[in-house]
């Protein structure tokens, strides 16, 4: 048998500050961690960012398991190995592949959640959206049915983890198709910041997908009605789709920030249709562009002025058809 010890970080990016991390490397060294020592990382997301990154560092690395409790862990945070902190200067500036030794998934977690769709749930569809156009399809008949909690079940939930494995297994070090995965997430970065990390990820990377296909439309990568399409599948999950125009100025400050910028390009990651992804350098103004098509005047963060505005919203296999297919822009 063995007798655990347990270091409690907060919730949500508090986790994932360099003060917290040198608060999480004491922490396992009082509760004597070796070089041997497997440390398990529970919780969501943030969670295993910031103890898989302290694992990563620690005596130069020791053995680290993610147990997620949340969507976003178990289907985007808590696969592939990226760990990572929060800088002044921006998400994730600070970090390490260091992949866990195993990954445990039991979709009843999801029931210890708020009531409501978990914010995790953009990064399913994001999913779909790269690689699965029949997962989208599925994941469209499912909205509405029941409990969000549970409507998306164990199958759709291996489904879209395994998206995200067969891009890890053919690009580990995130230098080609892994790429893919980071569709919505650099004007999520951005908004986060803008919100001072009051908005969720989930809900900021939800937004993002909206601007991405707005971008995609405008650079001529997508046929008009991509967004239109995108817009109303998310919407039906009950996610956002719009961000107050207000945090504007800081979100585009934060995009130039983005830790994927060369110069005064950036990265971008678009679609050519749902299933297909294109990569292509453009310049900040092109992803500024797609940040103001989304933005809205008011406070409500949904096409629908009825939507209550959006504020913080900590979420407390069969093996994919296609793999994802990466389009030469």
């Amino acid at each position: 048998g063995f007798a655990p010890r347990s270091v409690v970080v907060p919730r949500g990016e508090a986790a994932k500050t360099a003060a917290q991390l040198s608060a999480l490397w004491e922490g396992l060294l009082e509760a004597g961690v070796q070089r041997d020592t497997p440390v398990v990382a529970l919780g969501g997301g943030a969670a295993s960012d910031a103890i898989g990154f302290a694992a990563a560092t620690l005596l130069r690395g020791v053995p680290w398991v993610a147990v997620p409790t949340t969507l976003l862990g178990m289907v985007d945070a808590g696969l592939g190995g990226k760990t990572a902190i929060d800088l002044p200067q921006g998400k994730n500036l600070a970090g390490a592949f260091a992949p866990p030794r195993a990954v445990l998934l039991d979709p009843e977690c999801l029931a210890t959640l708020p009531p409501g769709t978990p914010p995790g749930m953009a990064e399913v569809l994001k999913h779909a959206l790269i690689a699965d156009p029949a997962l989208w399809s599925e994941l469209g008949r499912r909205a509405g049915r029941g409990d969000p909690r549970r409507a998306l079940g164990a199958d759709l939930l291996l489904r879209s983890a395994r998206v995200k494995l067969d891009c890890v297994a053919e690009d580990p070090f995130d230098r080609g198709v892994r790429r893919t995965l980071n569709l919505g997430h650099t004007f999520a970065h951005g908004l986060e910041r803008a919100a001072d990390y009051a908005l969720s990820h989930g809900h900021a990377v939800a937004v993002g997908l909206v601007a991405a296909a707005a971008v995609s439309e405008a650079q001529g990568y997508a046929e008009p009605g991509l967004r239109a399409e995108i817009e109303a599948g998310l919407e039906r999950w009950g996610l956002p789709t719009r961000f107050p125009a207000r945090w504007l100025p800081a979100a585009a400050e934060a995009l130039r920030r983005d830790k994927k910028a060369r110069g005064e390009q950036v990265e971008a990651i678009l679609l050519h249709e749902v299933g297909c992804a294109a990569r292509a350098w453009l310049p900040f103004e092109a992803l500024e562009d797609g940040l103001e098509r989304v933005a809205y005047s008011g406070n409500s963060m949904s096409r629908s002025d009825a939507t209550p505005v959006l504020a913080a919203s900590p979420e407390r296999s069969s093996r994919s058809p296609t793999a994802p297919r990466l389009a030469k822009p």
